[in-house]
């Protein structure tokens, strides 16, 4: 099982806004989403992301670059992973429901809860939008011809609306990462932790990775 450790973030630093913290997470470990077991053609993105923890929450980055971008989704819980989207599943102890966490590079969400796939239960639009998002204006590289784009990410515990969380530290969860776009000129399915399966699917909580809160 992969698995690494998540620093905390400076009371300082979440005090100082998005930006402040967006910064922070630029100078921890980037870890990347690069399994892509369903690749059969085109051009892969490359995508990596870094996390820390505070008392308040959960804060993540996305950094991608991709040949194609799409951002159509502008409302809570629309079909975020048809435009060009990340995800951030999370599941607290041996749990077999876990949070999906979904958004396009407009920083739209979609969010849910469950055990599986089928029965999704969507967050309430009253939580989701607890979520601060930061996103970059996405732009064209002359020189590579890809879309770069981020995304800076504050989960409030306040989001894990089916847990009483506040506190991480010392706490292990099961968690994945994943790069998508269904609609996209070129479709593909990227994720953190290995996935084996016969075609693309996330909502596979047993084959997870695992994050130490420290």
């Amino acid at each position: 099982m992969k698995q690494f450790k998540s620093r905390q973030l400076p009371e300082h630093i979440a005090e100082s806004g998005m930006k402040s913290i967006s910064a922070f997470l630029d100078e921890e470990e980037a870890l990347q989403v690069d399994n892509a077991p369903w690749h059969n053609a085109g051009d892969l993105p490359q995508v990596s992301f870094s996390l820390a923890h505070n008392h308040q929450g959960v804060y993540l980055k996305y950094r991608v670059s991709e040949k194609h971008l799409l951002a159509r989704y502008k409302n809570i819980n629309d079909p975020v992973y048809k435009d060009s989207c990340v995800e951030f599943f999370i599941a607290f102890g041996n749990e077999k429901k876990y949070y999906n966490f979904e958004f396009n590079s407009l920083g739209t969400a979609l969010c849910g809860y469950g055990e599986g796939k089928t029965d999704r239960l969507e967050l309430s639009i009253d939580v989701v939008v607890a979520i601060n998002a930061l996103s970059t204006t996405e732009h064209l590289d002359a020189e590579t011809g890809l879309y770069n784009w981020e995304l800076a990410l504050f989960f409030p515990f306040s989001v894990f609306e089916h847990h009483n969380i506040n506190n991480l530290s010392e706490q292990a969860c099961r968690v994945n990462f994943y790069k998508c776009g269904d609609d996209l000129p070129e479709p593909h399915f990227l994720s953190w932790s290995p996935i084996a399966h016969p075609y693309p699917e996330f909502h596979l909580p047993e084959q997870f990775g695992s994050v130490v809160f420290v």
